[in-house]
């Protein structure tokens, strides 16, 4: 029964969200633990959590992760940079926390463009991951890079990792869909 309990459910999601805005730092970052320093690894996937409800319909308050996009964007803005420190920029290949990244943030498009300042870096992780999303042995990575190319306006490039992924999986009536791998 309190599993159903509407106004219990209203309460914890409200005392849920007041938490996380009071830990939010003043970067729009988050922290693992309380007080500790922010981490934009945790706050991007607080900020993909709150793309996803909305995008499932969930009336969510989005201001928390607004506020925290501009520091997420700096921090892979820093990694771009980088990145073109090393002998061969051109070849890099994207990974887990890239895929994440843009997937979390095709969520926010809409509500706060990618600022100028930060735009060279998009571009190229978004590049990157239409190049080479072949060499990523994960998945779900590729199916977040897909997403991510879709809503940054690539649906070409998205729609062939879609058409790999489907054409890899294996369906069977007893254990339905899988890959062998």
């Amino acid at each position: 029964g309190l599993l159903f309990d509407e106004n219990r459910l209203a309460s914890e999601s409200a005392r849920a969200l007041r938490t996380l805005a009071e830990r939010q730092g003043g970067d729009g970052l988050w922290s693992w633990f309380p007080g500790g320093r922010s981490s934009e690894y945790i706050s991007l996937y607080i900020v993909t959590g709150f793309g996803r409800l909305r995008h499932l319909g969930v009336e969510v308050d989005p201001a928390p992760a607004l506020k925290a996009l501009q520091g997420l964007d700096a921090w892979m803005d820093r990694e771009y940079r980088q990145i073109l420190k090393g002998a061969h920029p051109e070849q890099y290949v994207p990974g887990y926390l890239e895929a994440q990244y843009l997937y979390g943030r095709s969520f926010f498009l809409a509500d706060q463009p990618v600022t100028s300042a930060y735009r060279e870096a998009v571009d190229f992780f978004v590049k990157q991951a239409g190049r080479y999303w072949t060499q990523l042995d994960c998945r779900q990575c590729q199916a977040q890079f897909a997403l991510a190319l879709q809503r940054f306006g690539h649906a070409d490039q998205a729609q062939a990792i879609v058409k790999s992924l489907k054409e890899r999986r294996v369906s069977d009536p007893e254990l339905c869909m899988y890959w062998r791998d």
